[in-house]
């Protein structure tokens, strides 16, 4: 089985050093999505206003697959 990496960016970066060994890519990206998912369910307290969370997924060779991002931005009332 292949192993991803899913490096998390929230500001501060907290890199994957022992990855996930998964059937495919389809899984890492359901992995990805979940966990940006388990993000909003636990942490929506602290999520901060114009912030951005990313989790950039690759492969062995780290070679960057996609990345999954879960942005809060502001807009003006008009």
């Amino acid at each position: 089985m292949p192993t991803y990496y899913f490096d998390i960016y929230n500001g501060e970066a907290a890199p994957d050093l022992t990855g996930t060994e998964l059937g495919n890519v389809q899984e890492a990206r359901v992995m990805a999505v979940r966990f940006l998912g388990q993000v909003l369910l636990e942490k929506a307290d602290v999520i901060e206003r114009n912030s951005c969370w990313r989790v950039e997924v690759s492969r062995e060779d780290r070679q960057l697959l996609f990345s999954v991002t879960l942005a809060v931005e502001d807009r003006p009332v008009s």
